[in-house]
């Protein structure tokens, strides 16, 4: 993403039940969020070739894949897509989950039940105005960079 306002955000969501995607994909489009694009990908394999070709600006990732179990996604995930911040979407309500998915980089842990669309839509807000907010400041960065040379 750009900071180019006109430029939709883009989220990527990674879930391996066709419900649990549905789902998601029906709270972003109730939380208000203007011409948003929306990816999704049902294993960690795809999803890490979808964050190579469309750098998503946010991504919400359950923990349970058929490729990946537990922290072992979030790793892989931060490792390709080190400055996009990520949510984990868990079916495991554990602080202890939590606390190390939090610790392997995501942004953000959720339990998917009971689903709450207003946490939900605070945590994608939160997470597209970090990502708008640290493109900005790349921005002012390289500028500040070029101006010196």
């Amino acid at each position: 993403m750009t900071n180019n306002r006109t430029v939709p955000p883009s989220i990527l969501i990674v879930e391996d039940s066709p419900l649990h995607a549905r789902i998601m994909m029906t709270m972003l489009s109730d939380i208000g969020i203007p011409d948003y694009k929306v990816g999704s990908a049902p294993q960690l394999a795809a999803a890490l070739s979808m964050i190579e070709k469309w750098q998503p600006d946010c991504i919400l990732l359950d923990l349970t894949l058929p490729d990946a179990d537990g922290i072992q996604a979030v790793e892989a995930v931060v490792a390709a897509a080190p400055d996009v911040p990520i949510i984990v979407v868990s079916a495991h309500d554990d602080p202890t989950i939590a606390l190390a998915a939090v610790a392997a980089g995501a942004k953000e842990f959720m339990s998917k039940w009971p689903a709450d669309a207003d946490e939900f839509g605070s945590l994608v807000r939160l997470a597209l105005a970090r990502r708008i907010a640290a493109n900005v400041r790349a921005g002012q960065l390289a500028q500040v960079t070029s101006a010196r040379g």
